[in-house]
């Protein structure tokens, strides 16, 4: 008997699993995954922005470098997030 799976399928298959293990033991860890630490930033910048702060006190106050409160704040106008 041979296998209906193409060789890459394997990998595939393994990255999935791999993935899935990863995030189930950051849940047990209690840590958040990349997209959650990131949705949190942009939540925390879209509440100073509703609150009226300018663009140099939520650098300060969230510790953010310009070019990084800039890359969340296209991102959230392009997604219609602002």
């Amino acid at each position: 008997m041979f296998s209906l799976l193409i060789p890459y399928e394997y990998k595939r298959r393994d990255r999935v699993y791999q993935k899935t293990k990863y995030y189930e033991k950051l849940k047990e860890e209690g840590k958040k995954t990349k997209k959650e630490q990131l949705q949190e930033v942009r939540e925390k910048i879209k509440a100073l922005i509703d609150k009226g702060f300018k663009r140099k006190n939520i650098l300060v106050e969230l510790d953010l470098a310009e070019s990084t409160y800039r890359r969340h704040y296209r991102y959230m106008k392009k997604n219609g997030l602002l």
